[in-house]
């Protein structure tokens, strides 16, 4: 149910313009979705929320289904459908992969003394046994009543180095009362189970040793080490030696895309967040000659545009786009940096002449083309029959609200047509509409009625302790 919920919470795709009919939620191929058809979907299903997201998801995903539906009925080995979207993701982290195997040369042979040294100091799998002492501050605390809490941390440091019970101190003074009753006891954990401070500090102690106060974002921590173990060497031999060489190939990989990045001279251009927001919100529209070759970001050699832009959105999921129109500056930043250095790495492989053949493309190509059949039938999608006295819309409408009414119960899969979804939308007359969508949403308060008030003690949950 939770990656159902997820998926609506995420799944959705621009509304289009065109449909102004407040009682149709979505219109696709000659069929309509009726905010009575939403309400007869989510009405009762209360464990998702009434919110416009999770309604126009919905629309978007039946959209979909009554495409791929009518395509198969009308072609059921899809050989109509342009795979090569779908499938450009895959050539080019295969044109990078080939790249990489070309201009990355990295010495990864590593001796056995070298190996063991790097194991003793590295210790990797270590777990500690530990227990901790929590002081948490009073809310909106004071400077004074900070020092106050220190000032006992402190305090009970030195009176467990002073062979005072440690557990004892723990019964008494943690505010980790799942712990406490153990005597602060945590059990065994490795570096990565714990917050940052509070590892780093657990992992520098030997058994029996104290910390100094460590603060994290719970409280104010002193802990005691009880004991420490890790694996035979001979046991993690191999996997620690396939790690350490993996990371001499990354660290190569990096300095070398470093040096191109350098030499590339990447430069973002100042409207390139509005512009990419605004690509976002309609990846399917078709964009003029002009508007395409709208540079967002430019390099010496190239630029990536408007339009590469747009075919990056159009090879990924329709979810990706809502990411984008939300994502903050920095995020769309890091995100035209990694698309440009694709480009620049995509580039520089065909420059190699490191290209597929047609044949392995066309290969690709059909796999996809398979596994998308498989989805489909699995789905029930695939070749609908259509019972006596039905229409072939009627089957197919019949069809797709079974599935639907499966999917918000939890008992299916939403198959994952990714970049295919624009292909159909664009060969395809589909809309969802706003006005229907709003109109969903307050139907099913209608139904649902008053929302139920959590307790005060349900509406912000207190932080877990390490």
């Amino acid at each position: 149910m939770s990656g159902f919920r997820g998926l609506l919470a995420l799944a959705l795709i621009v509304a289009l313009a065109g449909c102004d009919d407040s009682s149709t939620v979505a219109k696709a191929a000659g069929h309509e979705l009726s905010v009575e058809d939403g309400v007869a979907l989510l009405g009762d299903r209360t464990e998702l929320p009434n919110e416009p997201e999770v309604a126009e998801a919905l629309a978007n995903i039946w959209v979909d289904y009554i495409l791929l539906a009518n395509l198969a009925m009308d072609d059921s080995t899809f050989a109509s459908v342009d795979f090569s979207p779908a499938v450009r993701p895959e050539i080019e982290q295969e044109l990078v992969y080939r790249l990489r195997q070309e201009v990355v040369q990295v010495d990864t042979m590593i001796g056995e003394d070298e190996l063991r040294t790097l194991y003793a100091e590295r210790a990797p799998g270590a777990e500690v046994r530990a227990r901790h002492i929590l002081l948490d501050f009073p809310e909106g605390a004071t400077e004074e009543q900070r020092d106050s809490v220190l000032a006992l941390a402190g305090e009970l440091r030195s009176r467990a180095v002073g062979g005072e019970s440690f557990a004892t101190l723990a019964e008494q003074f943690s505010s980790d009362l799942g712990s406490a009753r153990q005597g602060g006891d945590l059990g065994f954990f490795d570096r990565n189970q714990m917050i940052e401070p509070f590892s780093d500090a657990a992992f520098a102690l030997q058994p029996g040793e104290v910390s100094e106060p460590v603060e994290s974002i719970y409280g104010i921590h002193v802990i005691r080490v009880e004991e420490r173990r890790s694996p035979d060497f001979d046991e993690v031999r191999e996997a620690f030696l396939a790690q350490l060489r993996s990371e001499r190939m990354n660290e190569a990989e990096l300095a070398y895309l470093e040096g191109l990045e350098e030499a590339a001279n990447i430069r973002i251009a100042d409207d390139a967040f509005d512009e990419i927001r605004s690509l976002a919100q309609r990846p399917e529209a078709s964009l003029s000659a002009r508007a395409g070759r709208k540079e967002l970001t430019s390099y010496e050699g190239g630029a990536f545009t408007a339009a590469d832009f747009q075919e990056f959105l159009q090879a990924r999921p329709p979810t990706f786009a809502l990411q984008v129109q939300q994502a903050a500056d920095e995020d769309l930043e890091e995100m035209l940096k990694y698309v440009t250095r694709s480009e620049l790495l995509v580039r520089e492989a065909l420059r190699m002449e490191l290209d597929l053949s047609d044949e392995e493309k066309a290969e690709m190509e059909e796999a996809a083309r398979t596994g998308f059949g498989t989805s489909a039938r699995g789905a029930g999608l695939h070749n609908i029959a259509v019972e006596n006295g039905e229409s072939r819309k009627e089957a197919i409408d019949r069809v797709i609200m079974e599935r639907l009414r499966n999917l918000v119960s939890g008992q299916g899969d939403v198959i994952p047509l990714g970049p295919l979804a624009f292909t159909l939308r664009k060969d395809h007359d589909a809309e969802v509409n706003p006005r229907g969508v709003a109109k969903l949403v307050e139907r099913i308060a209608e139904v649902r009625g008053p929302e139920p008030e959590l307790p005060d003690f349900l509406r912000e949950p207190a932080p877990e302790t390490p």
